[in-house]
């Protein structure tokens, strides 16, 4: 006959030889043992969130007053940056018409003009560009 495995846990008192805790099971109850575990912690870990402030940090837990006043805070936090960027842009405009050391320039010098390319940067006219061109003089 077959000897049937058994998974022995002991704690022992060494100091005074003594067995405190002695479990023995065979593999399938320690499956067994293990799955509700498993589950008993899944249960707890779930439990202290839903009956904990704990819910409020997760994502999707909020409430729908708690979610709609947090969407309204983050667009007025927006529309104040807007308002701060087009003031901060305004009193740069003011400070810069305001300058006394300015030198007085034209906006027509300021405005930049493209660079033209030089004629060698240009590929040269293909055979087909000649014959064209030389078909349009005839014509």
């Amino acid at each position: 006959m077959k000897a049937r495995r058994r998974y022995r846990i002991t704690i022992e008192d060494e100091s005074r030889l003594r067995d405190i805790v002695k479990v023995s099971m065979r593999p399938a109850a320690l499956w067994g043992v293990a799955l509700a575990s498993v589950f008993a912690l899944i249960l707890l870990t779930s439990l202290l969130i839903v009956a904990t402030p704990l819910r409020n940090l997760m994502p999707g837990y909020l409430k729908k007053g708690e979610r709609s006043a947090a969407e309204a805070g983050m667009l007025r936090i927006d529309s104040i940056k807007d308002a701060y960027t087009l003031n901060s842009q305004y009193i740069a405009n003011i400070l810069t018409v305001l300058d006394t050391d300015r030198t007085a320039t034209d906006s027509v010098q300021a405005e930049t003009t493209p660079n033209e390319l030089p004629p060698d940067s240009l590929l040269p006219a293909s055979p087909r560009e000649i014959e064209l061109i030389s078909q349009l003089k005839e014509s």
